[in-house]
């Protein structure tokens, strides 16, 4: 089953432009490619769905950093900068 990430920008209270949401679409295909070799749970994608909407809503816009910052998050990959 597949989740589209831009469907949950209903029930957000985030809103964004198309070119947004497009950032948050590509960003969120890259994590689940990452983690293409795991089981993906439908909870664990609508999590990094939703965790990329709050990142993007905090003014990212790069899809890469979002990537990363919703994996560390959700302790999907260690932080580089954690000692």
């Amino acid at each position: 089953m597949s989740l589209n990430p831009s469907r949950l920008f209903a029930t957000s209270d985030q809103c964004f432009d198309d070119e947004t949401t497009s950032l948050v679409g590509q960003a969120f295909d890259k994590v689940c490619s990452k983690l293409r070799d795991q089981r993906q749970p439908h909870s664990l994608k609508e999590s990094i769905a939703k965790r990329l909407i709050a990142i993007a809503g905090r003014g990212e816009r790069d899809p890469e950093k979002m990537g990363e910052a919703a994996m560390i998050s959700l302790g999907l990959k260690g932080n580089r900068f954690a000692y």
